[in-house]
């Protein structure tokens, strides 16, 4: 379990180091300023974008050890199905060696690639060599994915460790060993005949000899393992989610339909406001409101599938042709399907992430910076359409002219302009100027008219 709060305090550092940092980005790009040129925001933007994927990343870990510290360990009787041995040479000369364990678990489950076992996980060091003879029946108790192993030691039921013949027969109960005799007499005078002697993949019969690698593999010859249900080409493993599609197809309607509920209820909030003032400012906010509601769904979605497969993975079997009988999959099975579903999900979450943060960043800074009120000089109001496909909007643009010469322009739409034209009056007026905005932001350019009123200057 030790492991298990390290990791997740880990993870929860990574977490602080991500939201302290993305805050400074998003304060530099909201912070107002005297001048343009004193932001970095295209380094900002950077940050905010890499600094997403990496807090995403952390907040994942942490929610899947609180997980595997809920549901708490799992303990099951199983057998050491291969061992295998590497030796290695590094960039500087030195000899390391990568030990890995194959365990076939009693239920027909198979744990491949097992190579984080570590030396706390033994009672007695001195077992370590009980642990690697192929047919060692063993207890082991681990979290699952990762996998963390948190205690291996010995079968006390089953002290002598299966032969290679009882593991073929674990395998494949129809195993017939004179079969497999007979078929590697005829290989190898097959192989005789043609003049060499050699296996299949051409490969040396003797290149074991002297190799650095020792394995030894509890299915024996002709691949035996592979007819355990684990990994044959002749079986057919359908998706977790087409085996048993009832809860995924309930978690998705559930989870779609919320959104939808909180999509209408921004919609119809954003419809509800008016387009001038600090409300016209939240208006513009409502598209990455939803953006940022859809980085969420995407996120829950990934947590919640994720728990699914692996809760149903563990329930599903299909029919294997190989042993013709239905076997549990394979944990390498399972294990692709979460890491297809985490970087399908992270993938569009980065994606709509930064979608949100381009569309908030400048609603953001006019809200953060406030209104401004200057004195201009009103010049009038210009007709404007644009055509879109087969749409026609019409927009009505405002001029105002500043006391240094400014041009500040105003837009909004035709039938919306009565409000503005009340307040402005006769062109040429001189006026105090309510505004939100600044057309010198690159990420929002359009100013939100407040309010205008004659100028006590020139009263």
């Amino acid at each position: 379990m030790h492991r298990l709060i390290i990791r997740m305090a880990l993870a929860g550092f990574g977490i602080l180091i991500s939201l302290q940092n993305l805050w400074g980005a998003v304060y530099d790009l909201l912070k107002p300023v005297a001048y343009q040129w004193m932001k970095s925001t295209g380094s900002d933007v950077i940050g905010i974008i890499v600094l997403l994927p990496l807090l995403c990343f952390c907040l994942y870990k942490i929610a899947t050890y609180i997980l595997l510290l809920r549901e708490g360990p799992r303990t099951t009787h199983g057998m050491i199905w291969e061992y295998k041995k590497t030796e290695t040479t590094d960039s500087d000369g030195d000899t390391v060696t990568s030990v890995t364990h194959t365990m076939r678990l009693d239920d027909g489950e198979i744990l491949h690639g097992i190579d984080q076992i570590p030396q706390s996980a033994f009672r007695d060091g001195m077992m370590w060599d009980k642990f690697i003879t192929p047919g060692t029946y063993v207890i082991m108790t681990w979290y699952e994915k990762p996998f963390v192993c948190v205690a291996l030691r010995p079968d006390p039921e089953h002290p002598v460790p299966a032969t290679a013949d009882e593991r073929h027969r674990i395998a494949n109960p129809d195993w017939n060993p004179e079969l497999d005799r007979k078929l590697d007499e005829t290989m190898d005078r097959a192989f005789a005949s043609a003049g060499t002697d050699a296996n299949p993949d051409g490969t040396s019969r003797m290149s074991y000899a002297g190799s650095t690698e020792d394995t030894s593999n509890a299915g024996g010859a002709g691949g035996t393992s592979s007819g355990n249900g684990n990994g044959s080409s002749a079986s057919s493993k359908p998706p977790i989610k087409e085996q048993n599609p009832a809860p995924f197809k309930r978690f998705s309607r559930t989870l779609m339909a919320i959104m939808l509920i909180i999509i209408v209820t921004m919609l119809t909030w954003a419809g509800s406001l008016s387009s001038f003032g600090i409300q016209g400012v939240y208006k513009n906010m409502s598209m990455g409101l939803i953006c940022s509601c859809c980085v969420v769904w995407i996120l829950v979605h990934m947590i919640g599938k994720r728990i699914l497969l692996r809760r149903v993975g563990r329930q599903v079997t299909f029919w294997d042709r190989t042993v013709g009988e239905r076997v549990h999959l394979p944990q390498k099975e399972i294990d692709g399907e979460l890491h297809s579903n985490l970087v399908s999900h992270t993938i569009g979450a980065i994606i709509v992430a930064a979608l949100t943060a381009l569309t908030l960043i400048g609603p953001i800074q006019t809200a953060m910076a406030g209104p401004q009120t200057v004195s201009v000089t009103y010049q009038g109001v210009e007709r404007r359409e644009e055509t879109d496909d087969d749409s026609t909007t019409i927009y009505a643009d405002f001029h105002f002219q500043t006391d240094n010469g400014k041009t500040l322009t105003i837009t909004t739409d035709w039938d919306q302009r009565p409000t503005i034209e009340r307040q402005s009056g006769q062109e040429g007026r001189h006026l105090l100027l309510t505004y939100w905005g600044n057309d010198q932001n690159p990420f929002d350019r359009n100013l939100v008219f407040d309010n205008a009123k004659a100028d006590p200057k020139y009263e």
